[in-house]
């Protein structure tokens, strides 16, 4: 009730940034540089700061005050600017100079394309659509710099969608079509909110913004239809090559982060899900010494002599690079003592060959063969260094987030995933025998996660957070990671304890019979112990009990003597409420739970 009370009252600010996006063709034609920092805005943000603290970093209006805008337009805004970057069948397009979630893959920023964010995209596509679905309004507020890109985005998803088969992949000129077509309108719209700011606030039909999500949610559906790989995993990551009106995607190594990401969307069903985490525990993203998984396969790095080896039918069949052999023009390609060809040593990147290229393109007999060939010397240099398929340290470390290594964060958040799949199956009324294998593959992911194992096995103290466990060593890094979230909120579930609708309800799904107490024990916050047949936790200080039984009841114990019985497992709000408020009005929750047989 308090979002849509929220939802159209302009009580929302934005932040002012001082970086300027390139244009669209700017940004494809150098994506790892598509951003200017404005040298210019960023002083007069930090002098309007120095004046008005806080505020002074905000969008501000004519009158100097914060420009406010609804709880809507806030949550449209990031999905107009992830579907601006969408490219159907790959993935969004990371080319904003920075990394995702894993930094370790930081080099994909530029030609990367992530699924792991289409994924996520999918899901909060899927929420506010619901959440629009719920508001009584025909009509609502919006920026109108805002609602012209809505209108714009919409009719562009409908393009691409019609163009889109079922049955066979979009092309790449196609592909390259839709990719501009959406980056087009989000440099438009950058360029009127530059030019205009976000312009008077006005009133859309809200039917516009439920065709947004419901448009977007489709064209995730069949990028990630398209996503499945044949070992049963899901991509991840994928690399986009962008020339001459077309706009291919190449395929990366499986990693864990996409496998976590689309079971976390909720985007399979029962069926699949069981199916993706049976093709996980045998896939070669599995270690088995551990009993858990790691980021990406392991793979041995070639030594130093066999890098810049270029294949030679490839060298020969450019006719620039040829003639530098045949003419001893080291300054590109030599051939070394064993008869191998390599690149010269200088040529780092695409920005120095490119350099050089240009170089001895002022020059005969160069002039005419550089502008008639440079695209095959181009196609040499990548398939011999393989720049656009870099990842960044992933694919060259050993340690932290690198090859080989289980990134304990990442598996307690393949953990909460499956528990979530769980839950939702449970919550569909899926069957029996489909719950049952899930909670299985659940149990088995947690108990590949230190706490579970002993010294020896995990190598480390335990019950102590870790970063990540290296292919031949033990756990290292110990700290309060990431991991340490995924693992109360799994917990809690856990001990049969969920938020639902703005109160407490207790489902016996996840409650594992073999920690039920075998005696009475005490519990914190608690006169009386937890029961035997029982297990115990608090919430928000509030001792709870759950038991198996042949009814759902709860009965709570209130402070001011008397008790009160609830038949369901779910809590009354105004006893929830007092609980979330800590106002001492509930002393306790004792539960009792139909179990799941």
């Amino acid at each position: 009730g308090w979002l849509r009370l929220m939802a159209d009252r302009p009580i929302f600010s934005y932040a002012e940034v001082p970086y300027r996006f390139k244009s669209f063709e700017e940004i494809a034609r150098d994506p790892r540089n598509s951003l200017r920092f404005d040298d210019g805005l960023d002083a007069r943000l930090r002098a309007r700061s120095d004046a008005l603290g806080g505020d002074g970093r905000l969008r501000l209006n004519a009158k100097g005050r914060p420009e406010m805008v609804t709880l809507l337009e806030k949550l449209l805004v990031p999905a107009l600017a992830k579907v601006a970057n969408l490219v159907p069948e790959g993935g969004i397009w990371m080319n904003t100079q920075r990394p995702e979630w894993n930094d370790a893959n930081n080099a994909l920023a530029g030609h990367g394309l992530s699924m792991v964010t289409l994924y996520q995209l999918r899901d909060y596509a899927d929420w506010c659509l619901r959440f629009v679905e719920t508001l009584e309004s025909d009509r609502v507020s919006l920026s109108s710099a805002i609602a012209v890109w809505c209108e714009e985005t919409n009719g562009a998803l409908v393009r691409s969608l019609e163009d889109l088969s079922e049955s066979e992949p979009v092309d790449d000129t196609r592909r390259w079509a839709m990719v501009s077509g959406l980056g087009g309108i989000a440099e438009r719209a950058r360029d009127a909110l530059k030019e205009h700011g976000l312009g008077e606030p006005g009133r859309i039909e809200l039917s516009t913004l439920a065709d947004f999500f419901r448009l977007t949610r489709h064209l995730c559906d069949h990028s990630i239809e398209r996503a499945r790989r044949d070992d049963g995993l899901y991509e991840s990551y994928r690399v986009m090559h962008i020339g001459e009106g077309r706009a291919g995607v190449e395929r990366l190594a499986p990693m864990l982060e996409g496998q976590v990401s689309v079971l976390a969307a909720g985007v399979l069903d029962e069926r699949q899900s069981i199916e993706l985490l049976d093709a996980l525990f045998d896939s070669e993203l599995y270690r088995e010494d551990q009993q858990t998984f790691i980021l990406y396969p392991r793979v041995d790095l070639p030594p130093l002599s066999e890098r810049n080896r270029a294949d030679e039918q490839t060298v020969l069949d450019s006719p620039v690079l040829a003639a530098a052999l045949q003419l001893g023009e080291t300054r590109l390609v030599v051939r070394d003592a064993d008869g191998a060809i390599r690149f010269n040593a200088d040529l780092t990147s695409r920005d120095a060959l490119r350099e050089r290229l240009d170089e001895l393109g002022e020059h005969e007999p160069w002039t005419e063969l550089i502008a008639e060939d440079a695209g095959r010397a181009w196609q040499a240099y990548e398939r011999t260094f393989r720049h656009a398929r870099f990842t960044g340290r992933s694919g060259t470390m050993h340690k932290y987030e690198g090859l080989g290594s289980v990134y304990w964060h990442m598996v307690s958040k393949l953990m909460l995933a499956v528990q979530e799949t769980v839950l939702r199956a449970a919550d569909r009324g899926a069957p029996r025998d489909q719950i049952d294998t899930l909670l299985a593959r659940y149990r088995r992911v947690r108990d590949g996660l230190g706490f579970r194992k002993s010294p020896r096995e995990f190598g480390a103290v335990p019950f102590e957070p870790y970063s990540h466990t290296p292919w031949s060593r033990g756990a290292q890094q110990p700290g309060m990671t990431g991991q340490v979230k995924e693992g109360v909120l799994a917990r809690a579930a856990e001990m049969g304890v969920r938020l639902s609708a703005g109160t407490l309800r207790f489902d016996p799904t996840l409650i594992d019979p073999d920690e039920l107490l075998r005696e009475d024990a005490p519990l914190a916050h608690a006169d009386d112990p937890t029961p035997a047949g029982a297990i115990g936790c608090t919430v928000c200080g509030v001792p709870i009990t759950v038991a198996m039984g042949e009814h759902d009841r709860i009965v709570a114990t209130l402070a001011d003597g008397q008790t009160e019985s609830i038949d369901g497992p779910e809590l009354p709000k105004p006893l929830a409420e007092s609980i979330f408020r800590r106002d001492g009005r509930v002393l306790r929750l004792d539960v009792t739970l139909i179990g799941n047989g």
